[in-house]
C-alpha cells in the first residue's frame, strides 16, 4: 500500500524514516496527468482507445477508416498496430496507388475484410470486390463491417 501512495504522490524522502520506502525512480502518475491535456487530440484519442482495449477487452471499439467505413477494434494485434498507423503499410498502399474506379478486386483469404473495405471504396460504384473467406468461423464479422459501405 505505501508502494502505491508513494507512486501516486511524491512524497519528501524523510518519510524513509518512517518506514516508508521512496521509489529509486521517483515516479509519479501526476507527470502522465498533466501532460495529457497537452497532447494532440489525436495522441489522446489514440491513448484512451488503448486504454479502453486492455481494460474493457471484451467489447470491440469503434474504429473509423479515413477512407469512410468503420471497423471494431478488438484486443489483439490488428488492433493495437490499426490504433498505432502500422498496420501493414506498404500493402494499404499498394492498394490505395494501384486500384483506380470500375476495377474489379478479387480479395482472397479476407478474413478480416481489411482489404475488402478499402478496395470497395477505391473501385466505386462503377467497380466491383469479391472477397473469399476460408474460414467460416470469422463470417458473423464480415455482415457486421461490411454492412456501413
Amino acid at each position: 500500500m505505501t508502494r502505491i501512495l508513494m507512486s501516486l504522490f511524491k512524497l519528501p524522502s524523510s518519510l524513509t524514516s518512517v518506514g516508508f520506502e521512496v521509489p529509486s525512480n521517483n515516479s509519479s502518475l501526476l507527470g502522465p496527468v498533466t501532460r495529457f491535456p497537452a497532447k494532440s487530440w489525436r495522441s489522446q484519442a489514440r491513448s484512451l482507445a488503448f486504454r479502453w482495449l486492455r481494460l474493457f477487452s471484451f467489447v470491440p471499439l469503434p474504429f473509423r477508416f479515413p477512407f469512410g467505413p468503420w471497423w471494431l477494434l478488438r484486443n489483439d494485434v490488428i488492433g493495437a498496430t490499426l490504433l498505432d498507423g502500422t498496420f501493414e503499410n506498404a500493402e494499404r498502399l499498394f492498394v490505395e496507388k494501384f486500384l483506380k474506379p470500375g476495377m474489379t478486386v478479387l480479395d482472397i483469404s479476407a478474413n478480416q475484410v481489411f482489404y475488402t473495405l478499402p478496395s470497395s471504396h477505391k473501385v466505386g460504384p462503377r467497380g466491383k470486390v469479391f472477397a473469399f473467406r476460408p474460414f467460416p468461423i470469422i463470417g458473423g464479422r464480415f455482415v457486421v463491417r461490411s454492412a456501413p459501405t
